[in-house]
């Protein structure tokens, strides 16, 4: 497990740029010692990655989460992958989903229907829809575990 460390910081700027994504500028205080991110690497294609916990500080000291560290809702997650075609893929060869293959995309690959796709999420994760990803646990480990299965399919087919 990575070491955590709190640091207060000030947001200076923020931007974002269809072409090279968004960035994020921080001011850390002068504080004696190395800097906090000395021998880490920068830059788009071999940077270090970072778990950041971003905690608004209010006026009154108090504290609030921010509101545009939002988290995706794992409801939506199932929705885009019902739609893709190597999760069908996957839900077919893995699962023994009996998905039927309507046509080819212009890519090549096969296409399922999408309804199919999520009928076939729910019943191997039980549940009645993909909303109680988001509002029961046991579903939502249910969820996670079938993508990692997906992911880990992924790697081995790549």
């Amino acid at each position: 497990m990575p070491s955590k460390e709190v640091i207060e910081a000030m947001l200076l700027r923020w931007g974002e740029n269809h072409a090279s994504g968004r960035t994020v500028t921080f001011l850390l205080p002068d504080e004696p010692g190395p800097h906090p991110f000395k021998g880490l690497k920068c830059g788009p294609e071999h940077g270090q990655r970072l778990a950041l916990s971003i905690v608004l500080i209010n006026d009154d000291e108090t504290t609030s989460e921010a509101k545009a560290a939002k988290k995706t809702r794992n409801s939506q997650v199932a929705a885009l992958l019902c739609s893709d075609s190597g999760f069908a893929l996957f839900l077919r060869d893995t699962h023994s989903a009996s998905l039927q293959q309507v046509d080819r995309g212009k890519d090549g690959k096969p296409c399922f229907m999408e309804a199919q796709v999520a009928h076939a999420v729910r019943d191997i994760c039980k549940v009645k829809s993909r909303s109680e990803f988001d509002s029961d646990p046991e579903a939502a480990k249910r969820w996670h575990a079938l993508k990692g299965d997906y992911e880990n399919w992924k790697r081995g087919m790549g």
